[in-house]
């Protein structure tokens, strides 16, 4: 199984420790977590460009207001890729359903 997370930046990730808070614990369960850095609209299309090309069976999607914003492209995105996603937001859930 291979996670695969987009966080708005990758010093956003690295910052809070994320990476290894992640990686440590899915390690030992023999998960791989993927890191895919987006801050803007554009990055979001490349992240999800990079996540076509791993062997990624889950999306986690983080907090932030350009996340929040662009909802709308990051269900369609997911649900093109057939990958299943957690959001921060129930607004994005909705949007899914």
């Amino acid at each position: 199984m291979h996670p695969s997370m987009i966080a708005p930046a990758p010093a956003w990730a690295a910052g809070l420790g994320l990476v290894d808070r992640l990686n440590r614990p899915a390690g030992a369960l023999g998960l791989q977590i993927h890191i895919l850095p987006a801050s803007t609209e554009g990055e979001i299309d490349r992240a999800f460009a990079d996540l076509s090309q791993l062997p990624a069976s889950a999306l986690f999607v983080g907090a932030g207001e350009l996340f929040m914003r662009r909802r709308d492209q990051l269900v369609v995105l997911a649900a093109q890729q057939r990958v299943p996603a957690i959001c921060q937001y129930r607004e994005s859930l909705q949007l899914a359903v």
